[in-house]
């Protein structure tokens, strides 16, 4: 039973209650039954303002400066690099070996909207196979990323356990 106050304006409709149409007649021809799924779609949700969410998220990722490396994190570095280069020179060493490395690197800022671009960027962490070191172009490539050495922070890896960090252990034969 349902309860409703005195005087309200569409009594007389209540009481009638849902309309009840035959089938084809004007009404069911003009307003056809539609099913719960394209109904559905009436009342969902949509982005009035296409993108807006992604640019407010976007702000609020921090972007920093991209650090310079201190002199002997410079020379661990180089030195890391230069065994990697040794001991992969070509596709066949990079497959047969098959080194792992975890690369901290810088990743500039792409977002043109943001007042980081062109300043600022993000340190990211790439874990993955060795397929290339380029001394030419001075590019790292891992798995299919390819990172510039001078955004390189740090490589991390087995690799530089079993041949070690100094110069000396650096010298091997294959």
């Amino acid at each position: 039973m349902v309860y409703v106050p005195l005087g309200f304006r569409y009594m007389d409709a209540l009481r009638k209650g849902r309309p009840v149409h035959r089938r084809f007649d004007d009404f069911y021809i003009r307003h056809p039954f539609m099913d719960r799924g394209k109904r559905a779609k009436i009342f969902a949700p949509f982005d009035a303002l296409a993108g807006f969410n992604e640019m407010i998220l976007s702000k609020q990722t921090i972007y920093v400066k991209k650090e310079e490396l201190s002199e002997d994190d410079s020379l661990k570095l180089d030195s890391r690099l230069d065994l990697l280069s040794r001991l992969i020179q070509n596709s066949n060493d990079a497959r047969d070996r098959d080194i792992f490395i975890t690369v901290t690197y810088f990743e500039p800022c792409t977002d043109i909207s943001n007042e980081a671009y062109g300043s600022g960027g993000l340190y990211t962490e790439k874990s993955g196979r060795v397929i290339a070191v380029d001394t030419i172009f001075k590019i790292l490539k891992v798995d299919s990323m390819k990172i510039d050495f001078g955004d390189i922070r740090s490589v991390d890896g087995k690799v530089f356990e079993e041949y070690g960090d100094n110069e000396a252990a650096c010298h091997f034969s294959d």
